[in-house]
């Protein structure tokens, strides 16, 4: 296996990322009713998901490839299991920005991989699209960051209030 194909394997894996990514915030969105600063920028975080998804696809294009439909479809299947155990617990709305926030660490991390396999493979036009990805994943993992202390704190307020609607 030469640099290219695992430049390729690697964007294959970030278009099935982004996929499970969708998944897993639009589940979130679905049950978001008391944190309506959250909800806002999940539903933007979406839109840029299904850019960063297609950015990924036109970059396999550019390479003479398309993406894999079965790491597509693990990464959805994936996606709803995480959405559907988060939704159980009654400290959710908690438990959804905590993995949130670890979920745009490894997004941050795969683009920068990527990034650094473009410029070895010497595909400056796959490198600039995996960089608009990362800079929307570092500013979403920096809005998450500024919050999780302040939704934890709502949560238990809400929670000392009336526990049944404190988790949404």
């Amino acid at each position: 296996m030469d640099m290219l194909d695992h430049l390729k394997g690697w964007l294959k894996d970030a278009y099935a990322m982004e996929q499970q990514s969708m998944q897993v915030l639009r589940r979130q969105s679905e049950r978001i009713r008391n944190y309506p600063e959250l909800l806002a920028r999940i539903e933007r975080h979406i839109e840029e998901s299904e850019r960063q998804g297609h950015r990924m696809r036109e970059a396999l294009q550019h390479l003479g490839d398309d993406t894999s439909a079965v790491k597509t479809a693990a990464g959805m299947v994936i996606g709803n299991l995480q959405a559907m155990a988060g939704a159980i617990s009654s400290d959710e709305i908690v438990k959804s920005v905590m993995f949130s926030y670890m979920h745009e660490h490894y997004e941050i991390a795969a683009y920068r991989v990527l990034i650094a396999a473009a410029e070895e493979c010497g595909r400056l036009d796959v490198r600039q699209l995996c960089e608009a990805n990362l800079r929307e994943e570092e500013e979403m993992q920096r809005w998450l960051l500024d919050r999780i202390e302040p939704i934890t704190r709502r949560f238990l307020e809400r929670t000392a209030r009336d526990p049944a609607e404190a988790a949404r």
